[in-house]
């Protein structure tokens, strides 16, 4: 999934970056036992993320060619472990070939590798731009 786009849209501060991820799954299992809840959603089921924004706070967007997902800004419950019962004993998951969109492509920025420290994945600021550049009269 290297041809992955990872865009944070920030409507807050009128910016978007674009990130390259780097660094391969190393199987730790931190993301797959915390409890990860993301703040707004346009779907009911946001594991397979949203095809649009509400264009307020922070939205990470995944792209593959013509193909846009977006999650709304995250927070990671540190006082709550919730197993996801789909991992093993092993910390591996059991249904590598059939798990959600989000499970596939997670983190999405920077600040979803920071919670954990086991993780692998690192993210480097590919470019930056205005959402909204102002308007000249």
């Amino acid at each position: 999934m290297s041809d992955i786009r990872y865009i944070k849209w920030d409507y807050d501060s009128n910016t978007a970056i674009e990130y390259e991820r780097k660094g391969e799954c190393n199987g730790c299992g931190a993301c797959c036992i915390a409890v990860i809840r993301f703040r707004h959603l346009m779907e009911r089921d946001g594991r397979d993320g949203s095809d649009t924004t509400d264009q307020k706070g922070v939205w990470n967007e995944i792209s593959r060619g013509a193909a846009r997902r977006f999650w709304g800004d995250f927070k990671v419950e540190d006082d709550v472990v919730e197993r996801c019962t789909a991992l093993s004993e092993e910390k591996r998951c059991n249904i590598q070939l059939t798990k959600h969109l989000l499970c596939k492509v997670w983190p999405l920025a920077p600040e979803h590798v920071t919670p954990f420290s086991e993780c692998s994945y690192e993210f480097v600021e590919i470019q930056r731009w205005m959402i909204n550049p102002p308007q000249s009269e």
